[in-house]
């Protein structure tokens, strides 16, 4: 006699947290909460922690963090030239095979460009042309 087969269910995944940094306080962080709390819904295995970073103190905070392979936060709104240097020491991940630039304004991308390689995508055409994360998170979002 055999017995039945049985199988367990898999158990949930435990929800992932997402850094991201940004400059917005006061009212302009009251209306990035609402992005990010539409994040949230359309994506529930992840919960998205918000901190305050200046791009000025980020400048500072991120490249020793780097260099000891941690960082501050996952995605990060901040100067497109600084996105560029950090791309170029081999800090953060190559976007380019996940954006269309001709969805973009021509030039847009400049800023965040390394010969081949961009490494921040552009929320706005005149101010920080660039947000970026981790290598790590893409990895560990399977």
């Amino acid at each position: 006699m055999t017995s039945p087969v049985t199988t367990t269910p898999s158990p949930a995944k435990p929800p992932v947290t997402l850094i991201v940094i940004g400059p917005w306080a006061g009212a302009e962080m009251e209306v990035f909460q609402e992005v990010l709390k539409a994040f949230e819904k359309e994506h529930p295995n992840i919960k998205v922690e918000y901190r305050i970073y200046r791009a000025e103190d980020l400048a500072s905070v991120a490249p020793p963090q780097f260099e000891a392979g941690m960082t501050p936060g996952d995605v990060m709104f901040t100067w497109g030239w600084w996105a560029k240097k950090m791309g170029e020491e081999g800090h953060l991940y190559d976007l380019s095979g996940l954006v269309n630039e001709d969805e973009y304004v021509k030039g847009i991308f400049d800023t965040v460009r390394t010969s081949d390689k961009i490494y921040g995508l552009p929320f706005t055409a005149w101010a920080k042309p660039g947000f970026w994360y981790r290598k790590s998170f893409s990895r560990n979002t399977g």
